[in-house]
């Protein structure tokens, strides 16, 4: 191989090298910057390409561009009304400005320890506004939102934003868990007989509504009973002084049956001893007297 040749590889070796390394590769997960070996930021570089920088005398700094996690300790929070809550909680961040949190904070492990603070001093700040009533009223949502932009506030010169809080876990302490359990069974109970005493109002009066009322439908049928009874008995007397009017022989014949009914009876047992020649009997007579 000729020396010409050889020199040509080996310039060719060293453009490739120094090629390689002035291409900077960037995709849409990250985002980077570009800082020269006196450690001043030269360029940032968010969108997704392929970017270029001097071989050698530059160098990258890579930092992520999606949603990251962090975790803060189990923390105590002191209540309004005194009492205390066990709080475990963790945040989702991203980083908005590369610049300024690379100069403000340095890295993803720096930013961590710092949001830690950050939450768990929001978390103090927000629940010892609240009562332990206000925390199991189902208002969660809103305390970790309150949580969320108390922490936002103290991030926004740190170039990222909290973009969510969430409490995982908040618990009594052990010594107070039972009083507390204590005072719920007691309102429960409170509520209970409430309820049942309430009831019990309501059945009497629902029972007496019902007594009322039977009573008034019950009086004014005997009533309408005792209308048609005497409209009835009105239309009978009609009839028989109608029909007795046509015979009167008829008539006294009818009315002393009904007396010999009413006397002797069908099943009495009462002995009557009278004159045949009376004149109670006079119908009874096998025809010698008219």
């Amino acid at each position: 191989m000729s020396m010409k040749l050889k020199f040509l590889l080996i310039l060719g070796g060293i453009v490739l090298f120094v090629g390689a390394n002035s291409i900077i590769t960037v995709d849409e997960k990250e985002q980077k910057l570009i800082r020269t070996f006196g450690g001043d930021i030269k360029t940032v570089i968010t969108e997704a390409g392929l970017h270029f920088k001097v071989p050698f005398a530059e160098n990258i700094i890579r930092l992520e561009k999606r949603v990251l996690n962090t975790e803060t300790d189990e923390i105590q929070a002191i209540l309004v009304d005194k009492k205390q809550l066990v709080v475990d909680t963790f945040a989702r961040y991203k980083i908005m400005n590369p610049l300024r949190f690379y100069q403000t904070i340095g890295n993803e492990a720096n930013a961590n320890i710092k949001l830690k603070s950050i939450i768990e001093s929001a978390t103090r700040g927000v629940l010892g506004k609240r009562s332990l009533k206000d925390i199991l009223s189902g208002e969660r949502q809103v305390l970790m939102e309150e949580i969320r932009e108390a922490a936002d506030r103290e991030t926004e010169n740190l170039g990222l934003k909290i973009v969510d809080v969430r409490i995982r876990r908040a618990d009594l302490p052990p010594e107070n868990s039972q009083f507390v359990f204590n005072r719920m069974k007691a309102e429960r109970q409170q509520k209970a007989a409430q309820f049942r005493a309430e009831g019990k109002e309501k059945a009497v009066q629902i029972t007496s509504k019902a007594d009322r009322e039977s009573q008034i439908i019950i009086a004014n049928a005997k009533k309408d009973a005792e209308i048609i009874r005497g409209e009835g008995d009105q239309e009978r007397n009609r009839i028989y002084a109608e029909s007795f009017a046509k015979d009167k022989n008829f008539f006294e014949f009818y009315r002393s049956m009904q007396a010999y009914e009413s006397t002797l009876g069908k099943n009495s047992d009462t002995s009557v001893i009278m004159s045949t020649d009376t004149e109670f009997l006079k119908f009874l007579h096998n025809g010698t007297r008219n």
